[in-house]
């Protein structure tokens, strides 16, 4: 199955790629030090959804996203923010030119949370802030649910382990069940309707079992001062 055509079109509708609302976001950007006439660094920004919210107050965003379709969908955002349209590569980054990283939801494009932080400690200025978005496991996972997942249970930290991975934490949130069930529901209603006018599609079985069985993982975010 196409895991990056799979995710386009369930997140045809949503305003994020995470299960956030928007007024949550809009007040960790502020947190996060997004203002006017602030340099933002998106990493894996998918369709701009956090870009947009920082080009509202002024800012200026360098967005890094590999999916062609979300980088169409993007550009609608205007020139404020500058798409790159690949994998995330640090020799096409400076040093410390960024008032704000955003890596949310998207740490396996740096290849893992450690290597994030590291980098992100790279290209941030002087007093810079990051907004980091990551999951975390709510308790010990049962082996049923892995089994529906395809997950093990190391593939995620518990929060506390979570939390002493990010130094200099400024600020901590989770996502609510409502801001899931809104995410979930959303992504499940989007493949299945788009399924019932595409039956025949090669992918269309998978996908039903992808949109069925799709995981339930708690976003985090933090800022660092």
């Amino acid at each position: 199955m196409d895991r990056r055509r799979f995710s386009t079109i369930a997140h045809a509708r949503h305003e994020f790629a995470v299960p956030i609302a928007s007024d949550r976001a809009h007040e960790l950007l502020r947190v996060a030090g997004v203002r006017p006439g602030a340099r933002v660094l998106d990493i894996g920004a998918g369709f701009g959804g956090w870009a947009a919210l920082a080009v509202e107050v002024g800012a200026e965003v360098v967005a890094f996203e590999p999916n062609p379709e979300f980088v169409e969908r993007g550009r609608a955002l205007g020139p404020r923010v500058k798409w790159m349209d690949c994998d995330y590569d640090t020799e096409l980054v400076a040093n410390g030119i960024f008032d704000t990283v955003l890596l949310i939801g998207s740490s396996h494009a740096l290849g893992g949370l450690a290597a994030g932080l590291h980098e992100i400690d790279r290209v941030l200025k002087s007093g810079g802030r990051a907004l980091v978005g990551d999951g975390y496991w709510q308790r010990d996972p049962d082996p049923a649910y892995l089994d529906v997942l395809g997950a093990t249970p190391d593939e995620l930290p518990h929060l506390t382990n979570l939390c002493e991975r990010v130094p200099r934490i400024a600020y901590l949130t989770t996502s609510t069940t409502t801001e899931w069930d809104h995410y979930e529901g959303l992504y499940r209603s989007t493949i299945l309707a788009w399924l019932a006018d595409n039956p025949t599609d090669p992918d269309a079985e998978e996908f039903v079992v992808t949109a069925i069985g799709g995981s339930r993982r708690i976003c985090v975010t933090v800022a660092r001062p």
